[in-house]
Protein backbone atom coordinates (compact mmCIF):
# COMPACT_ATOMS: atom_id res chain seq x y z
CA UNK A 1 0.00 0.00 0.00
CA UNK A 2 1.02 3.70 -1.38
CA UNK A 3 1.85 6.27 1.44
CA UNK A 4 -1.34 8.14 0.19
CA UNK A 5 -3.13 4.83 0.68
CA UNK A 6 -2.31 4.60 4.25
CA UNK A 7 -3.08 7.70 5.09
CA UNK A 8 -6.42 7.54 3.75
CA UNK A 9 -7.05 4.28 5.27
CA UNK A 10 -6.05 6.15 8.37
CA UNK A 11 -8.55 8.97 7.97
CA UNK A 12 -11.03 6.98 7.23
CA UNK A 13 -10.86 4.04 9.35
CA UNK A 14 -8.86 5.63 12.59
CA UNK A 15 -8.83 2.48 14.33
CA UNK A 16 -6.10 -0.78 14.54
CA UNK A 17 -7.07 -1.50 10.92
CA UNK A 18 -8.52 -5.23 11.22
CA UNK A 19 -9.07 -8.00 13.49
CA UNK A 20 -6.72 -10.13 13.14
CA UNK A 21 -8.71 -13.36 13.54
CA UNK A 22 -12.17 -12.65 11.17
CA UNK A 23 -10.57 -9.40 9.43
CA UNK A 24 -13.75 -6.95 10.50
CA UNK A 25 -12.70 -3.50 10.02
CA UNK A 26 -11.92 -1.92 13.83
CA UNK A 27 -12.64 1.76 14.06
CA UNK A 28 -11.58 2.26 17.92
CA UNK A 29 -8.27 2.79 18.64
CA UNK A 30 -8.53 1.13 22.09
CA UNK A 31 -9.85 -2.09 20.07
CA UNK A 32 -7.04 -4.64 19.14
CA UNK A 33 -9.90 -7.41 18.48
CA UNK A 34 -13.56 -6.94 17.18
CA UNK A 35 -15.85 -7.66 20.03
CA UNK A 36 -17.27 -10.75 18.42
CA UNK A 37 -13.58 -12.82 18.24
CA UNK A 38 -12.76 -11.11 21.90
CA UNK A 39 -15.75 -13.18 23.25
CA UNK A 40 -14.89 -15.89 21.97
CA UNK A 41 -11.12 -16.61 23.21
CA UNK A 42 -10.54 -19.78 24.15
CA UNK A 43 -9.93 -18.89 27.16
CA UNK A 44 -7.73 -21.30 29.45
CA UNK A 45 -10.22 -23.11 32.13
CA UNK A 46 -11.07 -25.99 33.99
CA UNK A 47 -8.28 -28.64 35.37
CA UNK A 48 -4.69 -27.09 34.30
CA UNK A 49 -0.99 -28.77 34.31
CA UNK A 50 0.23 -28.03 37.67
CA UNK A 51 3.66 -27.40 36.51
CA UNK A 52 3.31 -25.48 32.98
CA UNK A 53 -0.42 -24.17 33.21
CA UNK A 54 -1.77 -25.85 30.34
CA UNK A 55 -5.20 -27.25 29.64
CA UNK A 56 -5.25 -31.22 30.88
CA UNK A 57 -6.04 -33.22 27.73
CA UNK A 58 -8.77 -36.55 28.31
CA UNK A 59 -6.14 -39.02 29.91
CA UNK A 60 -3.81 -36.47 31.62
CA UNK A 61 -4.85 -36.88 34.79
CA UNK A 62 -2.13 -35.01 37.23
CA UNK A 63 0.37 -33.21 34.69
CA UNK A 64 0.31 -32.76 31.31
CA UNK A 65 1.94 -35.18 29.07
CA UNK A 66 5.22 -33.18 28.58
CA UNK A 67 5.57 -32.04 31.96
CA UNK A 68 5.22 -35.54 33.25
CA UNK A 69 7.59 -37.05 30.69
CA UNK A 70 10.49 -34.32 31.94
CA UNK A 71 12.16 -35.24 35.39
CA UNK A 72 13.22 -30.91 35.81
CA UNK A 73 11.00 -28.75 34.26
CA UNK A 74 13.46 -26.03 35.40
CA UNK A 75 10.31 -23.91 35.92
CA UNK A 76 8.58 -23.77 39.04
CA UNK A 77 5.07 -23.27 37.90
CA UNK A 78 2.90 -21.28 35.40
CA UNK A 79 0.04 -20.06 33.54
CA UNK A 80 -1.70 -19.93 30.57
CA UNK A 81 -3.94 -17.48 29.57
CA UNK A 82 -5.28 -19.37 25.94
CA UNK A 83 -6.19 -22.65 24.50
CA UNK A 84 -4.08 -22.53 21.76
CA UNK A 85 -7.02 -23.54 18.93
CA UNK A 86 -9.80 -21.57 17.26
CA UNK A 87 -9.40 -17.50 18.05
CA UNK A 88 -6.30 -18.15 19.60
CA UNK A 89 -3.99 -18.99 16.38
CA UNK A 90 -4.67 -16.01 13.99
CA UNK A 91 -4.26 -13.77 17.09
CA UNK A 92 -0.53 -15.39 17.84
CA UNK A 93 0.02 -14.65 14.34
CA UNK A 94 -1.00 -11.52 14.02
CA UNK A 95 1.37 -10.74 17.02
CA UNK A 96 3.96 -12.56 15.20
CA UNK A 97 3.84 -12.08 11.67
CA UNK A 98 1.72 -8.90 10.71
CA UNK A 99 3.74 -6.15 12.84
CA UNK A 100 0.67 -5.78 15.16
CA UNK A 101 2.93 -5.02 18.31
CA UNK A 102 0.37 -2.72 19.94
CA UNK A 103 -2.10 -5.71 19.91
CA UNK A 104 1.31 -7.56 21.81
CA UNK A 105 1.13 -5.24 24.65
CA UNK A 106 -3.25 -5.06 24.88
CA UNK A 107 -2.71 -9.29 25.39
CA UNK A 108 -0.40 -8.27 28.40
CA UNK A 109 -2.75 -6.16 29.70
CA UNK A 110 -5.69 -9.10 29.83
CA UNK A 111 -3.07 -11.59 31.41
CA UNK A 112 -2.19 -9.63 34.45
CA UNK A 113 -5.56 -10.96 36.21
CA UNK A 114 -4.45 -13.97 35.28
CA UNK A 115 -0.86 -13.41 36.55
CA UNK A 116 -1.97 -11.39 39.66
CA UNK A 117 -4.26 -14.06 40.94
CA UNK A 118 -1.21 -17.08 40.84
CA UNK A 119 -0.30 -17.88 44.30
CA UNK A 120 3.07 -17.17 43.50
CA UNK A 121 2.94 -13.65 42.07
CA UNK A 122 3.97 -11.83 45.16
CA UNK A 123 7.32 -13.79 45.02
CA UNK A 124 8.01 -12.39 41.80
CA UNK A 125 11.33 -10.19 41.49
CA UNK A 126 11.67 -9.26 37.59
CA UNK A 127 10.24 -10.42 34.13
CA UNK A 128 12.11 -11.43 31.45
CA UNK A 129 10.35 -12.26 28.19
CA UNK A 130 11.91 -15.56 25.83
CA UNK A 131 14.30 -12.95 23.44
CA UNK A 132 14.19 -13.18 19.65
CA UNK A 133 17.35 -13.70 18.04
CA UNK A 134 18.88 -10.74 16.31
CA UNK A 135 18.21 -11.80 12.84
CA UNK A 136 14.64 -12.49 13.35
CA UNK A 137 14.67 -9.47 15.79
CA UNK A 138 15.77 -7.16 12.85
CA UNK A 139 13.50 -8.96 10.12
CA UNK A 140 10.12 -8.65 12.55
CA UNK A 141 10.91 -5.22 14.11
CA UNK A 142 10.08 -6.28 17.52
CA UNK A 143 9.87 -9.19 19.80
CA UNK A 144 6.35 -10.22 20.80
CA UNK A 145 7.05 -11.64 23.89
CA UNK A 146 8.76 -8.45 24.91
CA UNK A 147 5.95 -6.72 24.21
CA UNK A 148 3.79 -8.93 25.79
CA UNK A 149 5.93 -8.53 28.97
CA UNK A 150 6.25 -4.58 28.81
CA UNK A 151 1.78 -4.58 28.86
CA UNK A 152 1.70 -7.21 31.78
CA UNK A 153 3.95 -5.20 34.01
CA UNK A 154 2.10 -1.72 32.85
CA UNK A 155 -1.03 -3.52 34.03
CA UNK A 156 -0.09 -4.74 37.42
CA UNK A 157 1.25 -1.08 38.11
CA UNK A 158 -2.04 0.46 36.40
CA UNK A 159 -3.96 -1.90 39.33
CA UNK A 160 -1.20 -2.63 42.27
CA UNK A 161 1.11 0.54 41.76
CA UNK A 162 3.55 -2.53 41.68
CA UNK A 163 6.61 -1.96 39.72
CA UNK A 164 8.01 -4.71 38.57
CA UNK A 165 11.37 -4.41 36.27
CA UNK A 166 11.29 -6.03 32.65
CA UNK A 167 14.29 -6.82 32.05
CA UNK A 168 16.53 -8.37 28.92
CA UNK A 169 17.79 -11.18 30.94
CA UNK A 170 18.49 -13.37 27.93
CA UNK A 171 20.33 -13.72 24.66
CA UNK A 172 19.18 -16.12 21.78
CA UNK A 173 22.78 -17.12 20.75
CA UNK A 174 21.79 -19.39 17.60
CA UNK A 175 18.92 -18.89 15.10
CA UNK A 176 16.49 -21.87 15.18
CA UNK A 177 14.24 -22.77 12.70
CA UNK A 178 10.34 -22.05 12.95
CA UNK A 179 9.14 -25.22 15.16
CA UNK A 180 5.82 -26.20 13.48
CA UNK A 181 5.59 -29.60 12.68
CA UNK A 182 9.03 -30.81 14.95
CA UNK A 183 8.46 -33.52 17.13
CA UNK A 184 8.82 -33.06 20.69
CA UNK A 185 12.10 -35.06 20.73
CA UNK A 186 13.45 -32.56 17.83
CA UNK A 187 12.37 -28.97 19.43
CA UNK A 188 13.98 -30.43 22.96
CA UNK A 189 17.07 -31.36 21.16
CA UNK A 190 17.27 -27.99 19.45
CA UNK A 191 16.34 -25.64 21.95
CA UNK A 192 19.52 -26.90 24.28
CA UNK A 193 21.95 -24.86 23.66
CA UNK A 194 20.52 -21.38 22.20
CA UNK A 195 20.68 -19.06 24.91
CA UNK A 196 22.67 -17.72 27.14
CA UNK A 197 22.69 -15.07 29.98
CA UNK A 198 23.05 -11.38 29.33
CA UNK A 199 26.30 -10.19 30.36
CA UNK A 200 24.32 -6.85 31.68
CA UNK A 201 21.67 -8.36 33.69
CA UNK A 202 22.47 -9.60 36.88
CA UNK A 203 19.68 -11.96 38.25
CA UNK A 204 21.74 -13.41 41.04
CA UNK A 205 18.60 -14.40 43.74
CA UNK A 206 16.31 -12.69 41.55
CA UNK A 207 12.90 -15.25 41.13
CA UNK A 208 11.84 -14.63 37.87
CA UNK A 209 8.98 -14.31 35.70
CA UNK A 210 9.59 -15.81 32.02
CA UNK A 211 7.06 -14.58 29.49
CA UNK A 212 6.49 -16.18 25.78
CA UNK A 213 4.15 -16.18 23.71
CA UNK A 214 3.13 -19.84 22.80
CA UNK A 215 3.93 -22.92 24.48
CA UNK A 216 3.34 -26.29 22.85
CA UNK A 217 6.36 -28.88 24.58
CA UNK A 218 7.56 -25.88 26.72
CA UNK A 219 11.37 -27.18 25.05
CA UNK A 220 11.95 -23.43 24.80
CA UNK A 221 10.71 -22.04 28.49
CA UNK A 222 12.77 -24.83 29.73
CA UNK A 223 16.01 -23.57 28.17
CA UNK A 224 15.21 -20.36 28.90
CA UNK A 225 14.59 -21.61 32.66
CA UNK A 226 17.61 -23.86 32.53
CA UNK A 227 19.44 -20.67 31.47
CA UNK A 228 18.45 -18.42 34.14
CA UNK A 229 19.14 -20.85 36.82
CA UNK A 230 22.25 -21.89 35.89
CA UNK A 231 22.96 -17.87 36.21
CA UNK A 232 21.63 -17.73 39.72
CA UNK A 233 18.24 -17.45 39.46
CA UNK A 234 16.23 -18.56 42.57
CA UNK A 235 13.53 -19.72 40.84
CA UNK A 236 11.39 -19.64 37.25
CA UNK A 237 8.07 -19.14 36.69
CA UNK A 238 6.15 -19.15 33.59
CA UNK A 239 3.15 -17.07 31.83
CA UNK A 240 2.30 -17.52 28.57
CA UNK A 241 -0.43 -15.98 25.96
CA UNK A 242 -1.85 -19.27 24.55
CA UNK A 243 -0.53 -23.07 25.26
CA UNK A 244 -1.41 -26.20 23.56
CA UNK A 245 0.06 -29.22 22.64
CA UNK A 246 2.72 -29.75 19.91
Amino acid sequence: MSVWGRVLKNALFPGNGTCPVCGRVLFSRDHFLCSRCQEDLPLNQGETCPVCGRHLLNGEAICCKDCSQTKDPGFQAGCVWLDYRENAKPLVYGMKFQGRQALCHWVGRQMAEMVMAAPWFSEIDCIIPVPLHESRLSERGYNQSMAIAQGLAREIEVRTGQMIPVAEGLVRILPTPHQIGQSRRERLKLMSSVFKNSPEVDIKGQRVLLVDDVITTGATLRACAATLLSAGAQAVFIAVCAGGGA
